[in-house]
């Protein structure tokens, strides 16, 4: 016992302690936390020199902070500006569903009807009916695809979206969103043939009767039918950016924990605080 000095108990203490600490682990633990925190800079604030990691300041920046007010207003904007554009093609869809439906059947011949103007060059087509097969031919390859396609567009275009990490990108992916869904436009514009093209032109709307459920519950609501397409939409927005915004607080706070070593959670500033 008395051997047992403060300098030979500070001895022990650091050749029994310290290879037990600073192991190849912690040599890796620390290279992946230099990867993970990028480069750090210092800033004189008062008599305090702050260190700051690039990683904490893509969240912590009070402007264009992924948890700033100003970045999570924008991108709130810009997912819904998206849902407002995916309400026009669900209901022009919706409407496709509805004139497939529910038009009349007819024989091949008897579905047109050509009506000549008092100018015999002009000529507008009605449409009276659709056969069988151009129905279920119509709806197998391409009303139902465009259905799935269109859904799985607006999901998958919600989280790309909500990927991004600064303003710039979140502004160049939708405009790529916005290019997405014209395709199909310019897919008719570069192959649909010009009598083609003259023939729709010409064509009269098609004169079909809607779904008695639908008009029932629009006429009780008195809503319109895009609004009452936008509240289903709107339910999944909501959801999409609230998960979003826990999703980036809890890899902001674990950021500032890891770099910074700061947070209410952090247990390493509550240990080096003590």
């Amino acid at each position: 016992a008395t051997d047992l000095t403060p300098d030979v108990i500070c001895h022990r203490a650091v050749s029994l302690f310290c290879p037990s600490v600073f192991t190849l682990q912690s040599s890796l633990f620390q290279e992946e936390r230099t990867d993970a925190c990028g480069k750090k800079s210092r800033s004189v604030q008062g008599n305090d020199v702050k260190v700051t990691y690039q990683a904490s300041s893509v969240y912590g920046d009070p402007v264009f902070g992924l948890t700033s007010a100003m970045f999570q207003g924008f991108l709130f904007l810009i997912v819904f500006l998206w849902g407002l554009a995916s309400v026009a093609e669900f209901r022009s869809i919706s409407v496709w569903w509805n004139v497939m439906l529910a038009l009349p059947s007819c024989g091949i011949h008897d579905c047109l009807r050509e009506t000549w103007e008092s100018s015999e060059e002009d000529c507008s087509l009605e449409i009276l009916g659709i056969s069988k097969k151009i129905r279920i031919l119509t709806i197998l390859l391409n009303l139902l695809p465009r259905s799935i396609l269109q859904c799985c567009i607006f999901i998958v275009g919600i989280q790309y979206l909500l990927s991004v990490r600064n303003i710039s990108d979140l502004i160049l992916n939708s405009l790529a969103l916005t290019f997405l869904v014209t395709v199909d436009e310019m897919l008719f514009a570069a192959f649909a043939g010009e009598q083609n093209a003259a023939w729709i032109q010409a064509t009269k709307p098609i004169k079909g009767r809607s779904f008695r459920f639908m008009d029932r519950i629009l006429a009780l609501t008195h809503i319109p039918f895009g609004m009452f397409m936008f509240f289903p939409i709107l339910i999944w927005l909501s959801y999409y950016l609230i998960s979003n915004k826990i999703y980036t607080d809890q890899l902001a706070d674990a950021t500032y924990c890891l770099c910074d070593l700061e947070g209410s959670n952090c247990l390493a500033s509550r240990t080096l605080a003590m």
